[in-house]
């Protein structure tokens, strides 16, 4: 059964749906989203365990920034 509210979803019409404005989300409400999705599935984090995970990504991304440098250097 169609409501009107998914209505736009199951019609087989090769025309777009046309959103409101009420319909569309800024940025900042995603990010809110996303953040409060983010605190539900990790809870809060203690600063000393967020070290756990930020100092592996910033180590990570220092190597592949080194090796993008060597590689960039041996192409020239």
């Amino acid at each position: 059964m169609k409501t009107k509210q998914n209505a736009h979803v199951l019609s087989s019409s090769s025309e777009a749906p046309r959103l409101r404005d009420a319909d569309l989300t800024t940025l900042n409400d995603l990010e809110r989203h996303l953040w409060g999705a983010a605190h539900i599935i990790t809870g809060p984090i203690d600063a000393f365990d967020y070290k756990t995970y930020i100092f592996p990504i910033l180590f990570f991304k220092r190597v592949g920034d080194k090796i993008m440098k060597i590689t960039r250097k041996q192409h020239v």
